[in-house]
Order: C-alpha cells, then sequence, then structure tokens
C-alpha cells in the first residue's frame, strides 16, 4: 500500500539546521527542503497511529527503532516522491535541489551509448549538464515567503525582541524549470507527496478515510490518504521486468546516512567522474554486502556532506549528525534481479533504512 499527503497550500519542510532567533539572529530566515526528508514523513504517521489507536508511546535505544516500534513496521517506507495527478500520474524525484520527471530521468540513463562514468569523463560535465543535454527538465518549487513573529510562554505573548523570522515555503502548485520560467500550473489540490509501505504495520489498521495531519513545520495541514498498491514498486517491476543479472545504476531519491567520523570531513576523490568520502565508499560497500554478498560496488557519482536527521520530541534532543549521500547520488552496481529487488525493498542507508532513507531506484543499464 502507499500513503499521500495532499497538499493544499505553501509547506515548510525543515532540513537539520537550527531556526531560532537566538542562534540565527532576530530575523532568521528558514528555507524549505524541495521535498521532506524520511523522519518527517515517519514523524507524522507515528503520530497519527499514536492519536487515532490511543497506542502507547514506548521508550526504546535509538530514534530509528523508536519509531518503527510505535508503527509496529515490520517492513519499510520507501520514500518520499513527488506524484501530479493530470491527464495520468506523473512521478516526480529529487536531484539535489531539484525534481525531475522519472521517466525523463530512466530515459535518458538507459539511452546513453557509453557507460554514464566515461560519458561525464569524455563530455566534461557534472551529472546535472549531462542530464539537460539529454533533454531531462530540472524543475523546482516556487517559494512563498511568510513573516512570523515568535510567541512565548504559557498565554502566547508576543516576545519583546528578537522575535521576528521569514520562512520560504515550497508551492507546488507551480514549478519553474531550471530556466527561471513557470513550465506546471496545477492545481495544488492535484499534488500529494507519497511513500510506500511494505509488510505489516499499525498504519495498515487504520480506517480507509481521509485523515487531516499536521505536516511539516508551521503547523502546515494535509490530508492523508491510504490506498491500496505502491506506485513506485510499479515502476520498479516494469524496469527489471526483462533483467536477469547485470550491471545497473541504483538512483537514490533520498539521503543515505552512515555513522559519522572524523574522517568524513576529509574528501577525495575515490571515482573519476564523481567525489565520496572514503570512509562513507567503505560503509556503503559493507552494506551492499550485507543485503547480498553477490552484489559488487562499481563507482558512485554524486555528493557527501554532514547531514542531521531531525528532533526527538520524545527526549527533547536533536538526533545524531551522519555522513550522507544526497539525493540524486547515482551507485553502479552489478547483481540480479533479486539483489535489486532486495536493494529497493531494504534500502542502501546504513542508518533509517526501515523509515526510507537510502531508498534507490534500479535501473538496468542497456547493452552498448
Amino acid at each position: 500500500m502507499h500513503v499521500l499527503f495532499r497538499l493544499h497550500e505553501p509547506m515548510l519542510f525543515r532540513g537539520p539546521m537550527e531556526f531560532s532567533p537566538f542562534i540565527r539572529g532576530p530575523k532568521t530566515v528558514a528555507r524549505s527542503l524541495t521535498l521532506p526528508t524520511p523522519s518527517t514523513i515517519a514523524g507524522a504517521l507515528a503520530t497519527l497511529c499514536l492519536d487515532v489507536q490511543k497506542s502507547r508511546h514506548l521508550q526504546v535505544a535509538g530514534w530509528e527503532e523508536e519509531v518503527v516500534e510505535v508503527l509496529s513496521l515490520d517492513g519499510t517506507l520507501r520514500g518520499p516522491y513527488l506524484i501530479v495527478e493530470g491527464d495520468g500520474e506523473e512521478i516526480y524525484v529529487q536531484l539535489t535541489d531539484y525534481l525531475v520527471k522519472l521517466g525523463e530521468l530512466v530515459r535518458t540513463l538507459r539511452s546513453l551509448d557509453q557507460d554514464l562514468r566515461s560519458a561525464l569523463i569524455a563530455k566534461k560535465k557534472k551529472l546535472k549538464g549531462l542530464l539537460e543535454e539529454n533533454y531531462v527538465n530540472f524543475y523546482q518549487p516556487i517559494l512563498s515567503e511568510r513573516v512570523g513573529i515568535r510567541l512565548e510562554g504559557e498565554y502566547k505573548r508576543v516576545m519583546e525582541r528578537g522575535g521576528l523570522y521569514t520562512v520560504k515555503m515550497v508551492d507546488y502548485s507551480k514549478l519553474l524549470s531550471s530556466k527561471g520560467e513557470i513550465v506546471v500550473d496545477r492545481t495544488v489540490d492535484n499534488i500529494s507527496v507519497a511513500v510506500d509501505v511494505y509488510g505489516r504495520s499499525k498504519i495498515s489498521d487504520l480506517e480507509r478515510r481521509d485523515y487531516i495531519v499536521r505536516f511539516g513545520g508551521e503547523g502546515r495541514l494535509s490530508h492523508l490518504i491510504i490506498k491500496d498498491g505502491e506506485p513506485m514498486m510499479s515502476k520498479v517491476n516494469e524496469l527489471l521486468s526483462d533483467f536477469e543479472r547485470g550491471e545497473a545504476y541504483l538512483y537514490l531519491i533520498t539521503y543515505s546516512l552512515y555513522e559519522s567520523s572524523k574522517e568524513y570531513a576529509k574528501i577525495h576523490e575515490v571515482c573519476r567522474g564523481g567525489y565520496i568520502a572514503s570512509a562513507i565508499w567503505e560503509r556503503l560497500k559493507e552494506t551492499l554486502g550485507k543485503i547480498s554478498s553477490s552484489i559488487e560496488l562499481r563507482y558512485v557519482i554524486g555528493e557527501c556532506g554532514i547531514f542531521g536527521a531531525g528532533y526527538s520530541v520524545s527526549v527533547e534532543a536533536r538526533k545524531p549528525m551522519y555522513a550522507a549521500l544526497t539525493p540524486g547520488t547515482i551507485i553502479k552496481v552489478e547483481g540480479t534481479k533479486e539483489d535489486l529487488f532486495n536493494l529497493y525493498r531494504k534500502g542502501v542507508s546504513e542508518v533509517g533504512s526501515k523509515i526510507g532513507y537510502g531508498t534507490a531506484i534500479p535501473i538496468p543499464m542497456s547493452r552498448f
């Protein structure tokens, strides 16, 4: 099954950075992420289950285990991604701060007449430039800017000083091309953030009706709808229908997290055409090996950085910081059809895979 968060207004999806006038100055500016993180999705679902089913909030060791325990999740969440409804359903996935149509991305990667890394080197281009050259369009939601005033105390009084802040929310009703033109004009009611749900969970036991939930920051509201079927898995089945064994690209649509150490501050080249911290390379290789010993890691093209998993309300503290591969990273592997299915279902993130981190779409390579 899958869950849709149907959007009716501009949204604020917070990132890992602090958002407080006392830390960033009297006029703080917070800019929404392009899509919510898996933590935001899982948190909204866990809150709904606690509220509707009167579930008990359990105390467990780690932040991921806490959410999994609340949801009674014996499978995984995959996503999020964006669905735009029109004549049909169009799936958009993230590439750094942009959105791209999954269909265009798959078509381009499978139509290359040489290996992706070789194409980047030959053309002396970065991934975004190569994809644009091959007619992949890049979109960004427009930003809706609001000014707020921080309230304090039991009676929510306006702060005397340092209370002003600005938020820049994403509005998916209009998507801008990378050239700055408004190229999509949809009613926001036809746009949803989606996540696929695999295995049994308390989400499965919820009544099939619309729920109104708080989603993201600033008290924004969304209609939550539970439906049968998995749109992204249908695409994966289609991609792997004629595949038995060979090389494939794993396209990362969410952040992929790895235990942090001081080594991540030093980023150097480990493969021609892409940059990645060497310690992440080893962590990624270990993670893939745990899923299947027959998977061979060839190279990674993308970016890495430091990412925080969010804020834990239960313990009133920030979750740990991790080294992360960003959405839009491409991982080349070799394996079987079963290997690629397992990589999609289980994810390639060392931490947080069960709630959506490390969601990677397998795209078999064309034979040159």
